[in-house]
């Protein structure tokens, strides 16, 4: 059974960790909403800091851009999750979601 936990929105010209940095327990998935278009990407990193899963996205148009952690290589564990702007100026997002197990 999965669990859902919301996050609202936020702005970041470099990066933004989703819940300030918290740990999530076996994260299976995550959904964003981009407001403006512009290249970003999702890492996951592991509670001893390290990044087990760097996805770019080009993000062409904003909007909705969802990622499957298991298919990234990430299983089972405790990670923190954040966005990483890969173009110029400021991305936006309107609101996003994890899933665990």
């Amino acid at each position: 059974m999965s669990n859902v936990v919301n996050f609202g929105s936020g702005s970041y010209s470099h990066e933004l960790w989703i819940h300030g940095g918290q740990l999530f327990v076996n994260p299976t998935g995550v959904d964003v909403e981009s407001v403006n278009a512009g290249a970003f990407a999702l890492e996951v990193v592991d509670a001893n800091g390290d990044i087990k899963a760097h996805n770019v996205t080009q993000n062409e148009h904003g909007g909705w851009t969802s990622w499957d952690l298991p298919s990234l290589g990430v299983h089972n564990g405790s990670y923190k999750i954040k966005f990483v702007n890969a173009a110029a100026g400021t991305r936006q997002i309107k609101q996003g979601t994890v899933r665990t197990d």
